[in-house]
C-alpha cells in the first residue's frame, strides 16, 4: 500500500472533476463535450488507479486496475475528438468515425 501516491492521485482526480463541472457549464461551446469526457475518464483512471493502491488483496487490486483501463482507453479517442472539434474539423466526427 502506498498512501502518498494514492492520495495525489485521488487529489488530481478530485481536480479533474472539478474542471468537469466547469466544462459541463460550457458545453455547447466547441470541444465542450469531448472535454468533459477527457476529464471524466481522467477522473475515473485516477480514482481507479488511487483504488489499486489503498487495497491488499490481489484480486481487488486487479479489479481496480480493469476499472482504471476504462477510463484510460476513454481518454484517448476523446482527446482525438476535442482536437478535431475545436480546429473545426468537426465534419470528419461522422457516427461512422466515432464507431472506429
Amino acid at each position: 500500500m502506498n498512501f502518498s501516491y494514492a492520495t495525489w492521485l485521488i487529489i488530481a482526480g478530485t481536480l479533474a472533476l472539478t474542471v468537469a463541472g466547469f466544462a459541463w457549464q460550457r458545453r455547447s461551446a466547441p470541444g465542450g463535450w469531448a472535454l468533459f469526457t477527457i476529464l471524466a475518464s481522467l477522473t475515473v483512471w485516477d480514482w481507479m488507479y488511487a483504488g489499486y493502491w489503498l487495497v491488499a488483496s490481489y484480486s481487488a487490486k486487479v479489479v481496480f486496475l480493469d476499472l482504471a483501463y476504462v477510463g484510460a482507453a476513454i481518454f484517448a479517442p476523446a482527446y482525438l475528438v476535442l482536437a478535431l472539434d475545436f480546429t473545426g474539423r468537426s465534419n470528419w466526427l461522422t457516427p461512422r468515425s466515432y464507431g472506429l
